[in-house]
């Protein structure tokens, strides 16, 4: 059931040995291209590889450049509380193995850049 509607058809699943040895790794085989892939998006009742789509977007990519530039400077002025969450979550490491990890160095770099914002950059943002 799609949106209350039934459809029916079949999307074939193919197996592929693992990079790693052990088991196997399962990918969709799209209707219509007959490419694999590990998702399949739903667009006008069916789902199909993205490359299926023409003339589909991002919702970015429907920005100009001067809007993108905006929300680069928003969200390097604003820190979502997500982050914070995160950062002080019950498992979450900072230090593997004695060395920081990758998300540790990508929000602390996150937290640095918001930092260095002060009233007046925020105010100019705003204005622009």
């Amino acid at each position: 059931m799609v949106n209350n509607q039934p459809i029916n058809y079949t999307v074939d699943i193919r197996t592929v040995p693992s990079n790693l040895g052990k088991g196997e790794v399962l990918y969709f085989v799209c209707p219509a291209t007959f490419k694999k892939c590990r998702k399949l998006y739903l667009i006008d009742k069916r789902f199909l590889h993205r490359e299926a789509f023409t003339g589909c977007l991002y919702e970015s990519q429907t920005y100009s450049h001067e809007a993108r530039r905006q929300l680069r400077m928003w969200s390097k002025g604003f820190v979502p509380e997500e982050v914070y969450k995160e950062l002080h979550s019950k498992h979450f490491k900072s230090f593997y193995a004695g060395q920081a990890t990758k998300r540790y160095i990508r929000i602390m770099k996150n937290l640095k850049e918001a930092g260095q914002f002060n009233q007046r950059d925020i105010e100019r943002i705003m204005i622009s």
